[in-house]
């Protein structure tokens, strides 16, 4: 009988799925409990009673989506994982792969036999699932072919790439526990690198605490990029209280890391055909990935637990120095844990613990390349600190500005960027007096030094085109510079108070056009304080009022912005005092239901505050109070013998006595608002 070689084998797929039966069935259980159990259950449960057949529709249809695009990825990661280790467990014992490979079965045989029991396991499973869910469905009256379909698309996608990527995994090691921790590593070590290196640059970067996430990391951590693009969305619809029009984003996403998948597939055939049988039982058993094995752990240790260490040794010992090692403090922490990561790398790989003398100049590489990195940006060699972009290359930038308050948002005229790149030349400037000024601020005594002296954050993130740009700073400065205007905080303050900074804080919370906002609103309210505790405190009630005076109102701040009254409280000493109680709120509609945003004002609005006199919000019971005078109110209370728990605040303004420095300022309030 003439002889043969196969590339597939039905027996041994047959011996593949009798023999981890277990782990199969573990998989189809938990996605029958997930999908149609819990579909069972949304439909013909309690929640029946209390909700219309399309609220049911929407509650199921949701559930299932989600279920695709949220659950899909983690049984994904874990069972991929699991079931790549099961069926090429055989690589991981000499006598094993040994029998295996004396088959008369190609290697391209053996490979496609297990793989392809993996995926028929769970495209078997989940076809099942998804039949009994559209039974449950079909009960009920709301089946959707179309939405079983997004879910097995999502699930289905999501496991045969991760399933592959753990195969491609189990190719490199004989060792069985080293799949799943090679596997999770090569899952996230670009996305942990990446923020290593930012965080190294944040240490010793004047203004830079990280660049953001590159496109090309993020498509490199397959968790992270799948979890932020692929989501189950619907359409709210108000007359119907419900999610219409259900779909699946980010499904063009899943398709290239489908297509990934079956890349890495045929990429660990690849190395299966060219890996040694006797390399079972060794941690890594491709000869050309030992050399990255020892080297990518040397480096990933000294970036990631040589930071640890620098950060544990600064804390105890240098933090609040205004001379100390940062550097050379660093660069020893990381070179050491660089060594012992490399020279662990090499113990595993020799099994033995004599390696100084094999890995020397391994070890001498990896230092090299560490104090290089460390070095490199900690002097600032490719001028990281100094870089200020151009005015015409920057299309819009997102701000954060922190004081006394904080506020957000977007500029994109030419004028305002121009004055945020002025800002951001002189914030440069002042590095080494900021940075002075931060070590004396925090090792000082806290009540005596923010008596004298404020702070704020200053973070700016450019648009860029494709690119982003984000710095941050922080200011510390005696309260007196207030009066220079050539200080850094009065040139912050100057911009702050610009029309089109304090109103890109209003629109960008609602994400609308001033006329789309006053179109859109639906109503409003103040809040006001009404009660004044004997233990110093106070609770405040609301007062709102209708969609036509919401929009007058609105107006009025934005009346206040034009002119320059905004902003101006926001790094004084007294900011807080000097800001009213009297929190302003307005609601407006959009697609996703009702929202809202808050206005805090000062005395300096006087276009809002007459008009919210005007239309009786403010009035005898409702009285405009700074923060400041009523913390004198509440301390003077505090005070007095007990002889109240409470005290309302009209009541009180009348008991107090007239001489009393709260008194004069409430009497003016109350004047004020006849």
């Amino acid at each position: 009988m003439r002889s043969k070689t196969s590339c597939f084998n039905g027996a041994l797929l047959r011996k593949d799925l009798c023999r981890f039966w277990p782990l199969w069935c573990a998989y189809l259980a938990i996605w029958l409990v997930a999908v149609p159990l819990n579909q069972f259950l949304t439909l013909f449960g309690i929640s029946a009673r209390y909700n219309t057949p399309i609220q049911l529709m929407d509650a199921a249809i949701s559930n299932l989506l989600s279920m695709g695009t949220e659950m899909g990825l983690w049984m994904g990661l874990a069972f991929g994982c699991f079931f790549a280790m099961a069926l090429f467990s055989y690589l991981c014992y000499a006598r094993s792969v040994g029998m295996m490979h004396s088959f008369p079965i190609r290697r391209e045989g053996l490979f496609f036999t297990h793989y392809l029991a993996g995926c028929i396991v769970f495209l078997s499973a989940l076809a099942v699932t998804g039949l009994l869910a559209a039974a449950v469905q079909g009960a009920a009256g709301v089946l959707e072919w179309r939405n079983i379909g997004l879910w097995f698309i999502c699930a289905a996608g999501q496991m045969l790439f991760f399933y592959s990527f753990a195969v491609f995994c189990t190719m490199f090691t004989g060792q069985i526990l080293a799949v799943p921790v090679f596997y999770t590593a090569l899952n996230v070590v670009v996305m942990a690198l990446c923020q290593a290196v930012q965080m190294l640059g944040s240490i010793f970067l004047y203004g830079y605490n990280g660049g953001g996430t590159p496109a090309w990391v993020r498509w490199l951590t397959p968790p992270y990029q799948l979890m932020a693009r692929l989501e189950a969305t619907g359409t709210w619809n108000e007359e119907l209280r419900c999610d219409v029009d259900h779909t699946v984003t980010g499904l063009g996403t899943l398709g290239v890391y489908a297509l990934a998948g079956l890349v890495l597939a045929g990429a660990a055939l690849a190395v299966y055909r060219v890996r040694r049988s006797e390399t079972a039982g060794d941690v890594v058993a491709v000869s050309w990935a030992r050399h990255v094995f020892r080297f990518g752990l040397g480096i990933c240790a000294a970036l990631t637990v040589g930071q640890w260490l620098y950060y544990l040794i600064w804390s105890e010992f240098f933090e609040g120095s205004v001379k100390s090692p940062a550097l050379p403090l660093a660069l020893v922490c990381m070179a050491a844990l660089g060594l012992v990561g490399f020279f662990g790398a090499e113990m595993l790989l020799c099994k033995s613990f004599r390696v100084l003398r094999s890995g020397w100049k391994g070890a001498v590489f990896v230092t090299a390349v560490v104090l290089a990195l460390g070095i490199g940006v900690g002097l600032d060699v490719t001028g990281v600190e100094t870089r200020v972009p151009d005015a015409a290359a920057v299309q819009s930038v997102e701000f954060s500005f922190g004081g006394n308050s904080y506020i957000s948002g977007t500029v994109q005229d030419p004028e305002t960027i121009e004055r945020v790149l002025q800002l951001h030349q002189a914030l440069i400037a002042g590095k080494e007096e900021e940075e002075l000024r931060k070590v004396r601020f925090y090792s000082g005594d806290p009540d005596e030094v923010q008596k004298t002296t404020g702070q704020s954050s200053v973070t700016l993130t450019y648009h860029l085109g494709r690119t982003q740009m984000r710095r941050s700073y922080e200011l510390f400065y005696p309260y007196e510079e207030l009066e220079d205007p050539n200080s850094l905080v009065a040139q912050l303050g100057t911009l702050v108070q610009e029309p089109a900074v304090q109103r890109a804080v209003v629109l960008d919370n609602s994400g609308l056009t001033e006329q789309e906002l006053l179109d859109q609103l639906t109503g409003g309210s103040m809040t006001y304080v009404q009660t004044v505790y004997s233990d110093g405190g106070w609770s405040s009630s609301s007062y709102p009022f209708e969609e036509k005076v919401a929009r007058a109102v609105l107006e009025a701040v934005l009346r206040d912005i034009d002119a320059g009254r905004a902003g101006g409280v926001m790094f004084t000493a007294d900011g807080w005092e000097q800001t009213c109680q009297n929190s302003l709120e307005f609601w407006y509609t959009q697609e996703d239901g009702l929202n809202s945003m808050n206005i805090d004002i000062t005395p300096a609005y006087t276009e809002t505050i007459a008009a919210l006199r005007q239309y009786g919000i403010i009035n005898d019971e409702r009285l405009l109070l700074t923060n400041g005078e009523i913390y004198t109110l509440s301390q003077q209370v505090a005070e007095q013998p007990i002889q109240q728990d409470n005290y309302e605040i009209l009541d009180l303004l009348r008991q107090m006595p007239s001489d009393t420095e709260v008194s004069g300022k409430t009497e003016t309030a109350v004047e004020a608002n006849p």
